[in-house]
């Protein structure tokens, strides 16, 4: 199977198509349009999200190791059991996302926003 392009990802999330366990890993999804899009268990690795649009997005399971989230609206998101090990986060919204047992090792998560995020006291940072 061919590796999804950037125009890819937007077209299937713009559709509403899931991007469940789909390898994204290293595409530059600078500002991409992403809100409500089921990434559930998909690899994101080092994957380029910076101001990307997030909100609402299942990304229960997805690796994010080494991402970058510069700026990006994750408000309302799942994040559960995510691995965002070593990611950016600098000024991401993560208002109200589910962070349960989610591994921000090694995270940069300055000036980002957690106003009422969910199990905050219960990932791993």
């Amino acid at each position: 199977m061919a590796k999804l392009t950037r125009k890819d990802v937007i077209a299937r999330a713009k559709s509403g198509d899931s991007l469940e366990q789909e390898d994204l890993s290293g595409l530059d999804l600078t500002g991409a349009a992403l809100n409500g899009a089921n990434l559930n268990r998909a690899y994101l690795r080092e994957t380029n999200l910076n101001r990307a649009d997030l909100t609402g997005a299942n990304l229960s399971r997805a690796d994010l190791t080494g991402a970058n989230l510069n700026e990006a609206k994750l408000n309302n998101a799942d994040l559960t059991n995510t691995k965002l090990r070593w990611a950016n986060l600098t000024g991401a919204n993560l208002n109200e996302a589910k962070l349960n047992n989610a591994d921000l090792t090694g995270a940069k998560y300055n000036k980002s926003q957690l106003e009422n995020s969910m199990y905050v006291d219960k990932a791993i940072l």
